[in-house]
């Protein structure tokens, strides 16, 4: 079940103000006017359906010292 998650939106919308994004992995969100990044499925959780893992995007990021995180925001949802 994918869900639509507005609040990641403006997770990346922060992160952009003082880091350039590079890729972007989502885990069971549906996210729209993402950045036009590589955007990967996070594959490690799929295998792990079963393990009520909560819906997730962590962002890849190059900050001003050219320095490169992985910067994630878990998104409970309720229903699920």
């Amino acid at each position: 079940m994918h869900t639509t998650a507005p609040d990641a939106r403006k997770f990346v919308d922060a992160l952009q103000g003082f880091a350039t994004v590079l890729a972007i992995k989502l885990y069971r969100l549906e996210v729209d006017g993402l950045p036009p990044v590589p955007v990967l499925p996070c594959l490690d959780h799929e295998a792990l359906l079963h393990a009520g893992i909560d819906p997730h995007i962590s962002v890849y990021v190059e900050d001003a010292s050219a320095n490169l995180h992985e910067v994630a925001r878990s998104q409970r949802v309720s229903g699920d």
